[in-house]
C-alpha cells in the first residue's frame, strides 16, 4: 500500500513538473490573442456552447470536427468566464497529457530512458512545440491518441473507453486508430489459438468507443436531413 502511494504520488509530481515545464516555454502565450484556427472556428464554436447549449449538427461552428473539445472549453469559459488566458491554459495541460503518457508508453514497452527519450523528442518536435501553447485541435487529437494507445497497450479498460471515446469525439478521422487496434486485438488473440468467435467477442470491446459518435451522426442527419 505504501509503495502504491509513493507511486502514485511520483507520478502526479511528474505530471506537474512536465506542466510547469510546457508553461514556463509558453508563458508569453498565455496573453497572445487567438490566430488562425482558434480564432477562425474553436474559440467561436466554444463561445456557442456555452451561450446556446449542445449543438448536435456537424455542419455548424466546429467545421464539421465533434464537439468534444468545444463543450469542454465552452464548459469551462460558462465556469469561470471567456478568459484568454484559460483556453491557453487548457492546452498546455493536454500538452502535458501529451508528453506524461507518452513517457509512460516507453517505460511500459522498454525502459525509463527510453521514454524520457521519447516525450523530450515529442516536445521538441516543432509543430508539436510551436502549438502547445496555442487553442489548436491538433494537441487535445495528441493527447487523447498517446492515452487511449497507451490505455490498449495495458488493458486499462475504463481509460480506453473514455479516452477513446473523447479521441473520436474531437476529430473522426481517428476512427483509424479504434479500427486498427480492434484489428490488431483481434489477430493477436488468434494467434493464441483462442477460438475465431470468443477472439472476436473479446476484440470487438475496442470499438464501443464508436458507439457515441455514432448516435450523434445519426441524431445530426436526422435534425439537418
Amino acid at each position: 500500500m505504501e509503495k502504491a502511494k509513493l507511486l502514485l504520488i511520483g507520478n502526479i509530481s511528474l505530471f506537474f513538473l512536465i506542466f510547469f515545464v510546457i508553461l514556463s516555454f509558453n508563458y508569453q502565450n498565455l496573453s497572445l490573442p487567438y490566430v488562425w484556427d482558434d480564432a477562425n472556428y474553436v474559440i467561436p464554436t466554444a463561445i456557442d456552447f456555452e451561450k446556446e447549449g449542445f449543438k448536435a449538427d456537424l455542419t455548424e461552428g466546429g467545421i464539421g470536427h465533434p464537439p468534444f473539445f468545444f463543450i469542454l472549453l465552452g464548459s469551462l469559459f460558462a465556469l469561470f468566464g471567456e478568459l484568454l488566458v484559460l483556453s491557453h491554459l487548457i492546452i498546455i495541460f493536454f500538452s502535458a497529457v501529451a508528453l506524461y503518457f507518452t513517457y509512460k508508453i516507453g517505460l511500459t514497452l522498454f525502459n525509463p530512458r527510453v521514454g524520457i527519450f521519447s516525450a523530450l523528442l515529442l516536445f521538441f518536435y516543432p509543430v508539436f512545440f510551436a502549438h502547445s501553447g496555442l487553442v489548436f485541435l491538433s494537441i487535445p487529437i495528441t493527447a487523447l491518441f498517446v492515452v487511449t494507445v497507451y490505455a490498449w497497450i495495458k488493458q486499462y479498460k475504463i481509460l480506453y473507453l473514455f479516452a477513446g471515446t473523447f479521441l473520436v469525439l474531437t476529430n473522426v478521422l481517428e476512427v483509424g486508430l479504434v479500427l486498427i487496434l480492434f484489428v490488431y486485438s483481434f489477430f493477436e488473440r488468434l494467434k493464441k489459438k483462442e477460438p475465431v468467435t470468443r477472439s472476436l467477442l473479446s476484440s470487438i470491446f475496442y470499438l464501443l468507443t464508436l458507439l457515441p459518435l455514432l448516435d450523434l451522426l445519426v441524431y445530426n442527419k436526422i435534425i439537418s436531413g
